[in-house]
């Protein structure tokens, strides 16, 4: 098999030029001084985000509903909000399983955890701690649940990293129970910050925010394409990113969009959730399989010869 990584960056050059990519924010969200890591969910028709009302106010999970025509103005989901941080929720694809981060809770192994809560008679349950194998001492946060519910990604900073925040896999096992976090290895994590999660399940492409050296600036988005179970070297998604901050990713209503958070030039407000439309060429492309074609060989012939046929004249 002969494989070829094809990056947008290099392709596609005439169609770059004539469609441009610009993040609009949703001015119904956009209420407070943060918000950001939006997550929407299709069965529920509803955005779920984290919110930090003021600048030094704690982080709480919020939701907003989409009649159809826009987003009505987010509310806090009173049962999962405490008095310490919440936010960047992940949702099953039945919106009826959620996975976020809880902090300094009583029984947090260390720091900030991913908790799990089910929607059961119209409300969320008591939040439950994912277990040691998921959490550990350290700082665990910023989970996403792939849409077929089989793998969960999160950031740690915990041991066996590459260096900061590193994004992590762990997988379910046919019990039902979530397996030994792996780190996804060198060809996504660096020696810098890497976080915020979202995979694409079907274009196979993770998606994170990453400070590691050849952005633009401070936190950009960066893919990676996952074939044959290997990764490959992320890249940045230059279209969408600036030299401020972006962080939180989410696919959206309808084909090719998707929500992102940014930070704005507001001084009143810090990042904001956007709505954009990403073109299929800006994703990395599965390889070019070169497939040889073979052509049946027909039985040799032969000739009788004699001495008179060879001998030179």
């Amino acid at each position: 098999m002969i494989g070829l990584w094809i990056i947008p960056l290099f392709s596609f050059l005439s169609e770059r030029d004539s469609i441009p990519i610009v993040p609009v924010p949703i001015k119904e969200l956009n209420i407070y001084r943060t918000q950001y890591f939006p997550t929407y969910s299709a069965s529920r028709k509803e955005l779920f985000l984290t919110v930090r009302k003021a600048l030094n106010s704690d982080e709480e999970i919020f939701v907003s509903k989409w009649n159809g025509q826009k987003f009505e103005a987010p509310w806090p989901i009173e049962e999962l909000n405490q008095e310490n941080n919440e936010g960047t929720p992940t949702l099953s694809k039945d919106g009826k399983t959620m996975i976020f981060s809880g902090c300094d809770y009583p029984n947090s192994f260390g720091g900030c955890d991913l908790y799990m809560c089910q929607w059961v008679e119209g409300s969320w349950t008591r939040p439950k701690n994912l277990g040691y194998k998921i959490n550990s001492h350290d700082w665990e946060g910023q989970p996403q649940l792939s849409s077929d519910g089989k793998m969960l990604f999160f950031s740690s900073d915990r041991p066996g990293g590459k260096g900061k925040r590193d994004i992590w896999l762990s997988r379910i096992d046919g019990d039902g129970n979530w397996g030994q976090p792996k780190n996804l290895g060198e060809e996504i994590n660096t020696t810098e910050d890497e976080q915020g999660p979202y995979f694409i399940q079907s274009k196979d492409i993770l998606v994170f925010a990453s400070n590691q050296k050849g952005g633009l600036g401070g936190l950009d988005f960066h893919q990676s394409l996952l074939y044959e179970g290997i990764w490959s070297k992320s890249v940045p998604i230059y279209e969408i990113n600036s030299p401020s901050n972006e962080a939180g990713f989410s696919e959206a209503i309808i084909e090719n969009q998707y929500f992102i958070s940014k930070k704005v030039g507001d001084p009143n407000q810090d990042l904001q959730i956007h709505s954009v439309i990403i073109p299929d060429y800006c994703w990395i492309k599965k390889p070019l399989t070169l497939k040889p074609e073979i052509f049946p060989l027909k039985p040799a012939q032969f000739s009788e010869l004699t001495f008179e046929d060879i001998q030179f004249k």
